[in-house]
Parts: structure tokens; C-alpha cells; sequence
């Protein structure tokens, strides 16, 4: 009766979380709702598991993550024009140690909300100011080595060109480099 016959039997996860269920009974509706989230989860973290997990902690984590939907649900959509500034890429050092920085100009509601989740800040709720042209939003990033991914900051930019706010990863968090 559940979602859970969507996925493979073959599959440890699956199993895992059918043990689980069993162990942990809700009605339908609820474990219907918990499979979406694990699922959710696995897609963006392989290593993801059940192990040492109370029903509980998935329930809050669940929670959490119904918000961050409605939030994006908000500030997601939408798109508009933008600064008539050019997205640009600077390549920089020698052929065995190039790194190529990106300049990105955010103009899509869901490109917000994105932004804002990766950074770990509330750029998302500028879409306003975005969508009436008072503010551009930018994200900077860096290639190096190649091939690798670096979160640099998130910009602001005045209607008038001026940069009022850079924003980074909070100091201390793991994921300040990579994404």
C-alpha cells in the first residue's frame, strides 16, 4: 500500500527502510511521506543510511525539509532580465596549474533559491528586488584543479553598479571549498 513497492527489493537501501517501517509503524499517509524524504535524501547523498536513525530524528529531518520545499516554492519561479553585463570567465596560471573563475549573473528564481541553499545564506529572499531591477545577484565561482568545482561568494549588486554585500560559506563549515 505504500511507495515503498516503487523501488527495487534488490536494493540494501530499500530494505533497510522496509525493516525500518516495519519496526516503526505509521499510517500510510506518514510512511508514504518519510519514503519520499529518504528517497530525497539517498539521491543526494549515496552514503546515506538508515543506521543509528530513530523515527523521530527522520521525522524532524523530514520536517525540515517539507519547509525548505515551501520556501522554494516561494522563491522559486519566476525569471527576469538582469544587468546587460555579460556573464565572463577569467583563466588564470599556466596550462598545469589553470583555474578559471566564473562570474555568474543569477536570474531565475530557482537559481536564487539554489544559491541561497549551496551558501547557506538568504539570498533567496531578494527575488523581489531582482525581479524590479533595484539589485543584480551574482555568483562567483572557481575551476581548480579542473574539472573541480569551488564555491567562492555571492554578490550584490546596487541598480547604480555599486557592490553592497559579498557573502561566503559560514566560516568553519565544511563545504566552504567544494560543492
Amino acid at each position: 500500500m505504500t511507495k515503498l513497492g516503487q523501488f527495487s527489493v534488490a536494493s540494501s537501501f530499500w530494505k533497510e527502510v522496509a525493516r525500518f517501517l516495519a519496526r516503526n509503524p505509521k499510517p500510510v499517509a506518514a510512511m508514504n511521506d518519510l519514503i519520499d524524504y529518504l528517497h530525497v535524501a539517498k539521491q543526494a547523498d549515496a552514503r546515506f543510511s538508515l543506521k543509528g536513525r530513530t523515527l523521530p530524528a527522520l521525522q524532524r529531518r523530514m520536517e525540515e525539509w517539507h519547509r525548505e520545499l515551501h520556501k522554494h516554492q516561494a522563491i522559486g519561479g519566476g525569471t527576469w532580465a538582469g544587468r546587460a553585463i555579460p556573464n565572463i570567465d577569467y583563466q588564470v596560471g599556466s596550462e598545469h596549474r589553470k583555474a578559471i573563475w566564473r562570474f555568474r549573473q543569477i536570474t531565475t528564481g530557482n537559481e536564487l533559491f539554489q544559491e541561497g541553499q549551496r551558501m547557506r545564506h538568504c539570498v533567496g529572499g531578494y527575488k523581489h528586488q531582482c525581479m524590479s531591477g533595484f539589485v543584480s545577484i551574482w555568483s562567483l565561482t572557481s575551476e581548480f584543479p579542473i574539472g573541480q568545482i569551488n564555491r567562492g561568494v555571492t554578490i550584490e549588486v546596487r541598480q547604480d553598479g555599486d557592490i553592497v554585500q559579498c557573502r561566503g560559506l559560514p566560516t568553519g563549515c565544511p563545504m566552504a571549498t567544494r560543492s
